[in-house]
């Protein structure tokens, strides 16, 4: 019957979600009282007060937003590690100024050094990945254990040859918070030898010469994308997610 809030602002800061979610209360016969700003939903007057404390609720949301990603970029700059810390090959430990260096895990960085070797020598990434399966190496974050796509992103993390990149995603709209992965070099932040590598230069060159030709072209892109006449037509109402075909045989059948 009553939702009780300190504020406006801890209702939401997006004039819209505010606006959508108060009328869709107000069907229901929910009334919202905000305290802190003396207002409730359930009346008429206070209707358009709400409206304007909406306004400049969202206005402090966007302006705190440009203020976050400022410092975020003056830190990424100056080295500062964003996003998860945890990775295979590397603890990120701070020294006493607070300051935060990697610091390599050797026996796993032994592995590293294995996969590039592998692939750098002919080995595609399903056999390396099968092949540390049937080792029992386990990986860190990957709760699947090791897939094609994990060596993938391993291979192509330029962490292990001393580099430090970051800005990889990037959020365009602050009101909806969602990320996207930035196609933009020129709004990442790479410091090159910021640490000890793994991999040596040539190596790492190797690899990713091998990538690149290994890469499908744009038109067989475009073909897979466009297999299906629904193909990247149909998302999800509810998170925005692209939808794939996908079949799984039952073993029952």
């Amino acid at each position: 019957d009553l939702i009780i809030t300190k504020e406006l602002s801890r209702f939401s800061r997006n004039l819209q979600d505010t606006v959508n979610i108060l009328n869709e209360l107000r069907q229901i016969n929910v009334d919202v009282w905000f305290l802190a700003n003396g207002l409730r939903s359930c009346r008429t007057d206070d209707y358009q007060k709400i409206c304007e404390h909406a306004t400049r609720a969202q206005g402090e949301s966007l302006m705190t937003s440009a203020r976050v990603k400022w410092g975020q970029q003056q830190s990424m700059e100056m080295g500062v590690v964003f996003g998860r810390k945890e990775m295979f090959g590397y603890n990120i430990v701070k020294d006493d100024y607070g300051l935060q260096h990697f610091e390599i895990i050797e026996e796993e960085a032994e592995i590293i050094r294995k996969i590039f070797a592998w692939f750098a020598a002919g080995d595609g990434t399903h056999v390396i990945a099968r092949r540390l399966e049937q080792m029992g190496i386990k990986t860190k974050r990957y709760k699947n254990g090791w897939t094609n796509t994990v060596i993938l992103r391993l291979l192509r993390n330029d962490k292990y040859i001393g580099h430090l990149t970051q800005g990889k995603t990037c959020t365009p709209e602050p009101l909806n918070h969602k990320k996207k992965y930035n196609r933009d070099p020129n709004k990442m932040y790479t410091i090159q030898n910021h640490h000890m590598p793994i991999v040596d230069q040539e190596t790492w060159d190797i690899v990713q010469q091998r990538l690149k030709e290994k890469e499908p072209s744009d038109e067989i892109k475009a073909k897979h994308s466009n297999r299906y006449w629904t193909s990247g037509k149909i998302y999800c109402g509810l998170c925005g997610g692209r939808y794939v075909s996908y079949q799984k045989k039952q073993k029952n059948v």
